[in-house]
């Protein structure tokens, strides 16, 4: 349950990062960029350094899928 709640809080930014890079994530692709995120997440002292996170998540990951 509690990383549900995790996964909610982080979602709005994660979503508005979606859309702004042009990701064309669904739902559970963002959870999962989240969950992956989420141990330096939790250590993110402002919005813009969740903000890197993710973006360097996405990156990462997607470079690896490529």
């Amino acid at each position: 349950m509690e990383r549900v709640r995790l996964i909610e809080c982080w979602l709005p930014l994660a979503q508005a990062i979606n859309q702004e890079q042009g990701w064309r994530y669904d739902a559970a692709t963002l959870d999962l960029l989240i969950i992956i995120a989420l141990p330096s997440l939790l250590r993110a002292c402002s919005a813009a350094e969740a903000r890197a996170i993710l973006l360097r998540v996405h990156r990462v990951h997607r470079s690896m899928a490529e």
